[in-house]
Formats: C-alpha cells, sequence, structure tokens
C-alpha cells in the first residue's frame, strides 16, 4: 500500500468573464501592487542563499527544495526546468520524490518508468472511499494481493543509490530488491 499527499500551490491570475454569443468582452480586474522584481520578506530566504553560496563556494552541503503543488507539479514539467537550472549550477542531487502516477492512470514524470505485474486500486484525496488514507502525491494505490511487484527504471541521466518507501505509518510492509542492472 503506498499512500501519497496532495497540497496545492496557488497562483496570482486575472480573470476574464465573457457574455455568451457576445462579440463584446467585459474584463474582470483584480489590482495587485507591483512590486518589481523584487522578493517580498527576503529575510524568510536568507539561510536558503547561505546554504546555495556554501554549496556553490565549498561544493559542500546539501539543499532540499519542496516545490509543492498540483498537476503542473506531477507532470514534472515546472519542477524539471527548475532542477534542471539549480543541477546545471549547483551540482546533480538527484531526481528527488517519484511516484507511480502511471501505474493510476494519470500523468507523471519523464524519467521515471514504473511497472507491476498486478494492477492497483488508485484513489485522489478528493475521491477516497472509507476515508482511505492518501499520501504526499495525493493519490494512493492499493491491493489486496499480498505477491506483487512494482519495477522502477529511471532513465540515465539520474543515477541512484537509495530508495525511500513511503508507506502509512512507516509501515515496513515492502521487500526491496537491489537490481541495479
Amino acid at each position: 500500500m503506498i499512500k501519497i499527499i496532495l497540497t496545492f500551490l496557488l497562483l496570482a491570475n486575472v480573470f476574464y468573464a465573457q457574455e455568451a454569443d457576445s462579440l463584446s468582452v467585459e474584463q474582470d480586474t483584480l489590482e495587485v501592487e507591483n512590486f518589481g522584481n523584487a522578493l517580498i520578506n527576503d529575510k524568510m530566504l536568507s539561510n536558503t542563499f547561505e546554504k546555495l553560496r556554501n554549496i556553490e563556494v565549498n561544493k559542500s552541503s546539501k539543499l532540499r527544495i519542496v516545490h509543492i503543488g498540483d498537476s503542473h507539479i506531477q507532470a514534472d514539467l515546472v519542477t524539471d526546468y527548475l532542477r534542471q537550472h539549480f543541477q546545471n549550477k549547483f551540482g546533480n542531487a538527484g531526481l528527488g520524490y517519484a511516484f507511480p502516477y502511471k501505474m493510476a492512470g494519470t500523468n507523471g514524470s519523464f524519467w521515471t518508468i514504473f511497472s507491476s505485474n498486478i494492477n492497483f486500486d488508485n484513489y485522489k484525496n478528493i475521491k477516497t472511499p472509507d476515508a482511505k488514507p492518501v499520501g504526499l502525491s495525493g493519490i494512493a494505490l492499493y491491493t489486496n494481493q499480498n505477491d506483487f511487484n512494482i519495477e522502477l527504471k529511471v532513465k540515465e541521466k539520474y543515477k541512484f543509490n537509495t530508495v525511500r518507501v513511503i508507506t502509512p505509518n512507516n509501515v515496513n510492509s515492502f521487500f526491496v530488491a537491489n537490481d541495479f542492472t
């Protein structure tokens, strides 16, 4: 049983409304103060910038960046772009979190390929029967079968030597084979 939770990244947008069957468009506006290219409350990021400087200068330390969001994060489009730019400048610390989205019938990262010898039931955080737990990705995979395989292939750019399986209540309910061929 794999458990995952989804949270949302809120983005400011200007919305437009149009009357039905009309050629005229009425624009709804929202006034937002323009701060230009400035960070607001940048002191909150001072530790992050210090770690980035330390990594750049001393080639030591690690910085974990968690990008929380919705389907644009799940598909790994925005996050892949940002990850590649950070890794080009500061070094490749790996792919990060991966979930078998395609096994749940939805989109996922280009860099990972998950497969299994069985089909799983899947539930999203917006519609879970009997309040079943859903974890980090907002999707959970369930099965009543005791014997199954999940295979993960990661494209060559992201080699790794550690796999952490996240389960409900951190119950060690999996045997992880390490065939890195």
